[in-house]
């Protein structure tokens, strides 16, 4: 029998698959503003319920506010509501549908009887359950025996409950509690027994009917709650008042938790102080147990520092004192030369001697005549004839050029006053002078006005000239771009090359050697050298890898060392293998990474710190250390990075590197800001990149449209600078010819002038003929004066000669023999200098050599000397080294290894001046009567603390005290 209230299925028969009906909602447009408000119905979804074999509807709560349902009769609109309220825990009577829940199963169902009702609600805006997700499924099966609940969360974006997959993954069961569903509707503020709310077509109906005033206010006062409200006033009163009462106990009561807990907390701080203490003294005792070895390795070390160095002296004595033995002797054989030398020359000087004994003797009679002729006073009157010789061919020679320069102006003057004559005789001077002024000023006119012309076309030339410097200069730049794309294209084939064959091949061709040889040569090193620093580093989001990379710029090819011992043998490994070194980083290893917080900017802030990780410890020291990566902003924006930097850089921001490679500096009181635009090329090889790669055929590609496009370009730049050499060359020849015209026309200008000075001369004296007679009987005269001169200056200066030639004669004869005399014994005298100081450095050296033996002999003594005392200290260290082994018992401090770093322990006087301190410190604590608090007790009083504010804010919440 079918249930009361039932409608038959007019679908189709059973034995068909069932199809999901969807309610198709019209296409309005969204209203303007709809808030979110929590407990919206999104969707529902019916199975085997009353007409509905398998229905879902959906509203668009987003863009519609309210929704209406319509159909035919029995088409199932009733069975909708019905839904709503029984899915929702209504109570089955109040749909007017049945009296029980099996009335609301469908009829028919092929499978055992069953219903289920789920219904979407909304979980954002206001009175949202922040337990739950965006959205809340509150699903209710039921059976004619049972009836069962869940309550489902969903998180994920909107519209997710639409999905065919029936949002699987994202549906959490929260609970299967009606307990839990009906708070739940508390919170959304829906009320099923609220006749506002929720209504039949039947009460409806009933309402209508009965809708006098009484009804209206029943209905009034049940729908607002109104009733229940004043009750609830009246008992909030009475209960505010015992709150209050609470609230001054508990105040009170709080204040004295909080005083026990500061007076404990104080004593327990005390505590963990003098613990720490006691901590302090331990490492500080074990240290005391170290110094003993560390004075001997210091002192073992200073012995053999003297050692090794005695060792150096006594090997460089040894070196000197050889190289002076073989001085010695090559002097030795030096002297012997100096000594046959020596006695050569002299065997010269006596032969010399002997065979110019008679040139010597007539010399010596010629200088003994002279003198007594001086004496005589004959040798002077001979040198005065000389002088007098000189002085008179002097005088005549003076004489003979005024003579001469008289005649060349008389001359000048003759034929000046024959030219004016021939002149004077022509009647039409003038007026060809005025005719030739004429023609001047029309040449000067005509050559003007050339003169204007060609400066026009210079005008011309020159614009054209700098627009062909111009395009010429465009393309160079170009031709540099098609340069740098090609070196780019074929950095990315090598790398390409390299990668396939090693990983590291992406830090250079040369990298992968450099780390097989420090490998092979580990042994060379105190500290292996550690690197390259990029093959450590790795950047965690793809978008600030290539920030990060300008950001590190050279130092991803770098190597960090220990010591400069180290860097030398690096260094030098390199140079003998030919590879040029990379970046080498000093910096002492460790295993502690340093601590960045307190230069770090807010927690916000994306930093190159927070955003890569370092493998290696050593090498994150050395990036805070180079770089102070913790104070790196990394920025998404240009234009933000711009505004940030520059008015308020957050505080430790050193600077920034947005996502483009572009470099911020930020604005401070030392440095002014900077932008600096990233010039690297977008499709550069990247180090730090994970996903990039390159395409061998892709690579070969670019690079012959790279090459084609340099080929394009230095064909373009060539054309181009031909036509600006072109230009050039017509600029200039036409500035030549400017000049030229303007030559012509200063030169057209000079004669002119010359023109007009020439009609200014007046008319020439009377009498000129018989002048001109005069002056040419003058000249004859001058010249036959100059012929008489010229025989007296000949017959002066035949007498002066032969004086002249007599005196020098003698002398000649006398300077040669003695000067070849005085070279002689200049070489004799050099020769025995020479031999004396060879003598002198003789001894010299002798006494260094003795010398470098005494010194040897005793650095030999001061040797075994060194290496007893060595021997001692080495038995004095094992010793001391045992003795502090012993000292188990005390705590080794975390920045010291066991056996430790002799170097890092502090000084010993300092060191038991603090144990002293600190002993007596806690010595005085012992002595102290006050109890000790231990962390449990803190921590329980903490906690009652805690819960006593607790309630306090909870009671001063309801009280709301002002």
């Amino acid at each position: 029998m079918k249930a009361a209230g039932k409608r038959p299925d007019k679908s189709s028969n059973h034995d068909r698959p069932r199809k999901i009906a969807r309610l198709e909602l019209l296409d309005f447009p969204p209203a303007e503003s709809i808030p979110e408000i929590a407990g919206r119905v999104i969707a529902i979804e019916l199975e085997n319920f009353m007409c509905h074999g398998s229905l879902k509807a959906e509203f668009d709560i987003e863009n519609c506010n309210c929704f209406f349902i319509g159909g035919a009769n029995g088409s199932g609109k009733s069975a909708i509501m019905a839904a709503l309220n029984i899915g929702l825990g209504g109570l089955s009577i109040m749909s007017d549908r049945g009296s029980s829940l099996q009335d609301y199963i469908k009829h028919g169902a092929r499978l055992a009887p069953r219903a289920k009702i789920s219904i979407t609600l909304s979980n954002t805006g206001q009175q949202h359950q922040n337990e739950y997700g965006e959205h809340v499924i509150v699903e209710r099966t039921f059976t004619p025996t049972t009836s069962t609940y869940k309550l489902k969360s969903i998180h994920g974006g909107k519209g997710m409950f639409l999905t065919s997959q029936r949002h699987l993954n994202l549906e959490t069961v929260v609970s299967s509690r009606k307990k839990d569903i009906d708070r739940l509707l508390v919170r959304f503020g829906i009320q099923l027994r609220n006749p506002i709310f929720w209504m039949t077509q039947d009460r409806c109906r009933t309402f209508l009917q009965e809708m006098r005033p009484d009804k209206l206010y029943s209905a009034f006062v049940q729908a607002t709650g109104i009733d229940q409200v004043r009750d609830s006033y009246i008992r909030l009163g009475t209960s505010l008042e015992e709150i209050c009462t609470l609230r001054k106990n508990f105040v009170d009561y709080t204040m004295s938790i909080k005083r026990d807990y500061s007076s404990m907390k104080a004593r327990y701080e005390r505590a963990l102080l003098v613990e720490k203490q006691k901590k302090d003294l331990s490492e500080l005792q074990w240290v005391m147990c170290w110094l003993p070895y560390r004075d001997a390795m210091k002192q073992a070390n200073k012995r053999k520092l003297e050692y090794e160095e005695v060792v150096r002296k006594l090997e460089r004595s040894g070196q000197v004192h050889s190289e002076k033995q073989k001085e010695k002797a090559a002097l030795e054989v030096k002297k012997e030369v100096l000594r046959k030398e020596v006695t050569s020359t002299v065997g010269d000087l006596q032969q010399c001697g002997r065979e110019s004994a008679v040139p010597l003797t007539q010399l010596l009679q010629q200088l003994a005549y002279l003198k007594e002729e001086e004496k005589g006073r004959a040798l002077a009157q001979r040198m005065q004839e000389l002088s007098n010789a000189k002085k008179c061919w002097m005088n005549k020679k003076r004489e003979l050029e005024d003579i001469q320069s008289e005649i060349s102006a008389m001359e000048r003057l003759i034929e000046d006053i024959e030219k004016k004559k021939m002149e004077e005789q022509s009647d039409t001077k003038m007026h060809h002078l005025r005719a030739s002024l004429a023609e001047f000023d029309s040449k000067i006119t005509d050559l003007l006005s050339n003169e204007g012309h060609l400066e026009n076309e210079r005008a011309v030339r020159k614009t054209k000239l700098a627009t062909a410097e111009a395009e010429a200069s465009r393309l160079k730049v170009k031709l540099k771009e098609c340069v740098d794309a090609l070196t780019v294209a074929r950095e990315k084939q090598d790398r390409a090359r390299a990668m396939e064959q090693d990983r590291m091949g992406r830090f250079g061709s040369s990298m992968l050697r450099i780390v097989r040889l420090v490998e092979a040569n580990a042994s060379l090193f105190k500290r292996k050298p550690i690197g390259p620093i990029g093959n450590y580093v790795r950047v965690l989001e793809e978008r600030y890898e290539l920030a990060v990379e300008v950001a590190f710029s050279a130092l991803l090819r770098a190597f960090v060392c220990d010591n400069w011992q180290d860097n030398k043998t690096f260094e030098k490994l390199l140079r003998n293998h030919n590879i040029k070194p990379p970046i080498r980083i000093i910096s002492k290893f460790t295993n502690e990474r340093y601590k960045t917080e307190t230069h770090e900017p807010a927690a916000g802030l994306v930093t190159v710190l927070r955003q890569i990780e370092v493998s290696e410890t050593n090498v994150f020291n050395a990036l805070v250390d180079q770089l102070r990566i913790e104070s790196i902003l990394l920025l998404d924006d240009d234009n933000y990075a711009r505004h940030l930097m520059s008015s308020e850089p957050p505080r430790n921001a050193r600077k920034a590197f947005t996502v483009s490679g572009a470099e911020v500096i930020a604005k401070s009181n030392l440095r002014p800001y900077a932008f600096y635009v990233n010039v690297r090329p977008e499709n550069g090889f990247r180090i730090l990149s994970r996903s990039q790669s390159f395409d061998s055929s892709a690579v070969a590609a670019e690079i012959a449209v790279a090459e084609e496009a340099l080929t394009r370009a230095r064909s373009n730049f060539a054309e181009a600078r031909g036509r600006y050499e072109k230009a050039y060359k017509e600029f200039t020849t036409v500035t030549a010819r400017l000049e030229k015209a303007q030559q012509e026309v200063e030169n057209e200008r000079i004669q002119k002038r010359r023109c007009e000075r020439e009609l200014e001369v007046a008319e020439v004296n009377e009498g000129v003929d018989t002048r001109l007679i005069n002056i040419k009987n003058c000249v004859d005269e001058y010249r036959a004066k100059e012929v008489s001169v010229k025989a007296e200056m000949e017959e002066k200066l035949r007498r002066v000669k032969i004086c002249e030639e007599k005196c020098r004669t003698a002398e000649e004869d006398g300077k040669a023999t003695k000067m070849k005399l005085d070279g002689l014994r200049m070489k004799v005298s050099s020769q025995e200098s020479e031999l004396a100081e060879k003598v002198v450095l003789s001894e010299r050296v002798e006494v260094e050599v003795a010398r470098l033996h005494q010194t040897m002999l005793r650095l030999e003594t001061k040797k075994k000397e060194l290496q007893a005392e060595l021997d001692v200290v080495r038995v004095e260290i094992e010793k001391t080294r045992e003795e502090a082994r012993e000292c188990d018992a005390f705590q080794r401090p975390s920045f010291l290894e066991d056996p430790p770093d002799v170097d890092q322990l502090p000084d010993a006087k300092s060191v038991r001046e603090e144990h002293a301190a600190i002993k007596g410190r806690i010595e005085a604590f012992e002595k102290s009567s006050q109890e000790v608090v231990t962390a449990d007790v803190l921590q329980a009083t903490k906690t009652q603390y805690k819960q006593s504010m607790s309630e306090l804010r909870m009671i001063e919440d309801i009280y709301q005290v002002p």
